[in-house]
């Protein structure tokens, strides 16, 4: 059995220094996901870029996005054949590896093979306790972490990637969406780097992770569980908005059905 932690109790955990941690595990499955071409000027190569995560089960590997995110691809590709996708700093065929998208929930899945989960920046796909995972609960601790494209860095043949992440609460849950917002009051810093200045362009950050926190009754042992995925970011108010990844199947599916 499990509980989540109050609102409260996530905002102390994380001022304690569990935020640190939190972070390095969500950021362990994620990985930028982006396309180029190759024979672009330096500095002019990266089209675009969105975040993906990985989630290990038994017998499979799965990467998920937003759907936008790879029609922003199939779209660059159309436009220009020699446009390539790849992830991190090794290419990845997502027409080839497409499981399923929908359109309506904004989500798109891979196949991946699982020896190639590692050369993604030494990327590890998440290990879920139980599928589908429990739904949070409003006001209460979640953490998400993904690649803006204005954090990334070229140089010469090199990309640098920086992981952007925050820890929030939950303002919303619905059947069909979470919604945080970025409230100062009680936004945490998870690299000690200061917060983030108000009002940031996130481009990049659609398809990463939301993560809620949860306590195990019988230990007490606090771990977090995967959510949702990011599909929408409002800089002006400072909102995001992720579909429910209990929608995903195991095998890479999509029911739209299951946010009705």
């Amino acid at each position: 059995m499990q509980r989540e932690p109050s609102k409260q109790e996530a905002i102390r955990l994380a001022k304690a220094g569990f935020n640190d941690v939190l972070h390095n595990q969500v950021r362990a499955c994620t990985a930028p996901l982006f396309w180029y071409e190759p024979n672009a000027p330096l500095g002019e190569r990266i089209r675009a870029n969105g975040t993906i995560f990985f989630i290990r089960f038994a017998d499979n590997v799965i990467g998920i996005t937003a759907d936008h995110v790879y029609t922003g691809f199939l779209d660059a590709a159309s436009e220009n054949p020699r446009v390539r996708s790849a992830i991190f700093n090794q290419d990845f065929d997502m027409q080839s590896r497409l499981i399923a998208r929908s359109s309506e929930l904004d989500i798109a899945t891979f196949d991946v093979p699982t020896v190639s989960v590692p050369t993604f920046g030494g990327a590890d796909a998440h290990r879920p306790i139980e599928w589908p995972p429990p739904t949070p609960t409003e006001n209460r601790g979640v953490i998400f972490v993904g690649y803006p494209g204005d954090f990334r860095e070229e140089a010469g043949q090199n990309l640098f990637w920086t992981p952007y992440s925050v820890f929030t609460v939950s303002a919303v849950v619905a059947p069909d969406r979470i919604m945080v917002q970025f409230d100062r009051s009680y936004l945490i810093d998870p690299l000690n780097r200061g917060l983030p200045p108000e009002n940031l362009w996130l481009g990049g950050l659609s398809g990463c992770p939301l993560f809620a926190l949860w306590e195990s009754k019988a230990t007490g042992v606090v771990h977090i569980e995967l959510s949702g995925v990011g599909v929408e970011f409002n800089e002006a108010l400072e909102i995001a908005r992720f579909a429910p990844i209990s929608v995903v199947g195991i095998n890479g599916s999509v029911d739209a059905n299951a946010a009705a």
